[in-house]
């Protein structure tokens, strides 16, 4: 039986930019997605203490910043890691420190989980998108994005998948949608820093969705952690 530990994160759930940072940013930008996901740390907040109720070993993860200062789910060479307000910022070097921080911090405890009793770390990544993209309604409610190379992510994603669908039928649940699941982000990096006993996962979730729509599919995400006791 191979035991798991659930690493559980949210890199965009806050839009605070500190008045000490010296950095301005206007609050109708902030506000809005580009700012933040939207929704995305309530949803978070609710899945970790379903999973506590479950007493498995797991861990939270939040970013305390708006991803216009720096993307904590984005690799140091990308180009979208730092915003228009930050890109030319004589803060980058204090920017840079919190990312480095943040991204330690994770790998560190992954590292020490994969070091005692646990076999896989399982990443629960908590992301939300807009419903409307570029004038085009997105036909998406939950997107479960994973590497498609990997066989066991694919795995997990059906059952994953299976689960919320029990919960809500109705809801419009597909896979690397509506962003890839190979695109270069915090999964990926530890995806490749710990080989096979690391499996990543994105959950993004549409940001209109109601109480009750996402109460459903965090029952269906308990029920599948439930049933993951162990990976075979």
């Amino acid at each position: 039986m191979n035991q798991v530990a659930w690493l559980i994160s949210c890199e965009h759930a806050s839009n605070a930019v500190p008045k000490e940072f010296g950095i301005k940013i206007p609050k109708e930008i902030l506000d809005t997605h580009r700012g933040y996901d939207i929704q995305a740390k309530l949803i978070v907040e609710k899945l970790y203490k379903k999973i506590n109720t479950l007493s498995f070993l797991s861990v939270l993860y939040l970013g305390n910043f708006s991803r216009l200062l720096i993307d904590l789910n984005r690799p140091l060479e990308s180009k979208s890691l730092f915003s228009e307000f930050t890109r030319y910022s004589n803060k980058q070097v204090f920017l840079l420190k919190i990312h480095k921080h943040y991204w330690d911090q994770i790998e560190a405890w992954v590292f020490k989980r994969l070091q005692s009793n646990n076999n896989y770390v399982v990443h629960l990544a908590i992301h939300s998108f807009t419903p409307i993209w570029k004038g085009k309604l997105r036909n998406t409610d939950i997107g479960i994005l994973f590497h498609p190379k990997s066989h066991i992510e694919k795995k997990l994603a059906n059952q994953m998948r299976m689960k919320i669908k029990q919960e809500w039928p109705e809801g419009k649940i597909y896979f690397n949608r509506p962003y890839s699941g190979s695109s270069p982000c915090l999964p990926n990096y530890l995806r490749e820093k710990f080989s096979n006993q690391f499996l990543g996962f994105e959950i993004e979730f549409k940001n209109d969705l109601n109480k009750k729509e996402i109460s459903k599919v965090l029952k269906g995400i308990k029920n599948f952690i439930f049933d993951l006791k162990s990976i075979e």
